[in-house]
């Protein structure tokens, strides 16, 4: 589930505070405290080699969670099918992503049927919906298949139809597609927007769903916690780069 997922990946960060401050403190009260308690109860108490252990864990967590956040060796890619509760999800997915610093470099569009096929029609709005919720980064259409893909040969053939000519070991996307700054509690959030018609912009709330409509442009962003209830101010467009500002609530 996209929750779990999000928390295990803010794990560093929510104990970084534990790991500098009580877990040092923790271990001299232990030698102090160690040698008393023998004596008067046989109950385990932390030896020297067991922070040693948790010191060496939390170094390894700490140097895979910057490895991942390093988009010159590293990146997220996210597959989301064309189906209203899966893209809300990848939505969701993507802004907390971004936001804990895990660059997301590619959207894989998955099980798409041919044009010609009667299911295409219930697709298209929402593959519309995708290219416009997820622009800048780029997205790769995967086709509905009705064989197992088994074996080196069918599995090349495969990712030929997905990336083309394109080198699947590639980073495809390093920029960031949005920031939000905060100062004095006015929150900005800035979005890159492609290709924006310049008619009536238009913003507004859905619970967490901020909607950005410009003429026939719609645009869908998952609003992350810090920007919930935050009232809208201003918003203005400027050389493809949105701004949004919130004030306080």
């Amino acid at each position: 589930p996209t929750g779990e997922t999000l928390r295990f990946l803010s794990l560093p960060d929510a104990a970084s505070w534990w790991v500098t401050k009580i877990l040092p403190l923790q271990r001299k009260l232990m030698k102090f405290i160690r040698p008393a308690a023998k004596m008067v109860t046989d109950m385990p108490l932390p030896e020297e080699k067991t922070y040693d252990a948790l010191e060496e864990l939390f170094r390894q967590v700490y140097n895979l969670y910057y490895l991942l956040q390093n988009q010159e060796v590293s990146s997220v890619r996210l597959v989301v099918n064309p189906e209203k509760m899966v893209i809300k999800e990848t939505e969701k997915a993507f802004t907390y992503l971004h936001l804990f610093g895990f660059p997301v470099d590619a959207i894989f569009l998955n099980r798409i049927v041919d044009e010609k096929s009667p299911f295409y029609g219930i697709q298209e709005k929402y593959i519309k919906r995708i290219v416009k919720s997820f622009e800048p980064t780029p997205i790769f259409m995967v086709p509905q298949v009705y064989e197992e893909i088994l074996g080196y040969e069918k599995l090349k053939e495969f990712g030929k139809r997905i990336y083309q000519d394109k080198n699947p070991a590639e980073i495809f996307y390093k920029d960031k597609p949005f920031e939000i700054l905060e100062k004095d509690g006015i929150y900005i959030l800035k979005m890159i927007l492609k290709e924006v018609p310049r008619e009536k912009l238009e913003i507004y709330q859905k619970e967490e769903d901020l909607i950005i409509k410009i003429g026939n442009y719609k645009k869908h962003f998952f609003l992350p916690r810090v920007l919930l209830n935050k009232e809208i101010k201003n918003a203005v467009i400027k050389d493809n780069l949105l701004e949004i500002t919130f004030s306080l609530s």
